[in-house]
């Protein structure tokens, strides 16, 4: 699930194996289901929205999507797919938002959305600075300008500050007794603890 924010009012958008599901805020700050989506039928493993208010889908499988919500807030609309990033095809990429920027791996670069051309280009700062990380599955924030990069062996703690990544911290899984994430590792934050919970 993913919080957006349209028309003034947040709500949170569920991906599933086949439908889009709305939630509205209520004024207690709770969430209620709205409706499923109409126009958009895919299996949706992460969401992230852009600071365009385009939100980009990343398919199960199958590259990712990017579109945006009609005004009724009932209808997918503008749907546009990406096969391929750079020149791979048709894989499972990876989707996540650094600093409010939405980047993309496709296990040998990293990419962004470039508004003003409209099209998903080479993440070069990253892809420079962070070389050893572009197999990575899942990114999740930390606190502040923090994050954790989740790999198949390893996640690493980074600071990600304008245009300067710093890998703060390596913790390799053999730490934990050979487990193993194949793909599927992630990395909540505990803020009341301070700590992080790897799942």
């Amino acid at each position: 699930m993913e919080k957006i924010e349209l028309k003034e009012q947040s709500f949170l958008l569920e991906g599933t194996y086949a439908l889009l599901n709305l939630y509205t805020e209520t004024a207690s700050g709770e969430y209620y289901f709205t409706r499923s989506l109409r126009g958009f039928s895919h299996m949706i493993r992460h969401i992230e929205v852009d600071h365009q208010g385009n939100i980009w889908a990343k398919h199960l499988r199958n590259g990712l999507y990017r579109f945006r919500i009609d005004p009724d807030m009932k209808l997918v609309k503008d749907v546009r797919k990406y096969e391929s990033l750079g020149e791979v095809e048709g894989g499972s990429f990876t989707l996540f938002k650094i600093n409010g920027r939405v980047v993309f791996s496709n296990g040998e670069y990293f990419y962004t959305y470039e508004d003003m051309t409209d099209s998903i280009v080479p993440y070069e700062t990253m892809n420079e600075q962070l070389a050893e990380l572009r197999e990575i599955k899942t990114v999740s924030r930390a606190s502040g300008d923090r994050y954790w990069f989740v790999g198949d062996r390893t996640v690493y703690l980074v600071k990600c500050a304008i245009n300067t990544f710093d890998i703060e911290l390596r913790i390799p899984y053999s730490l934990f007794d050979g487990l193993a994430v194949e793909e599927r590792g992630s990395v909540a934050y505990d803020k009341r603890n301070n700590h992080p919970i790897f799942a």
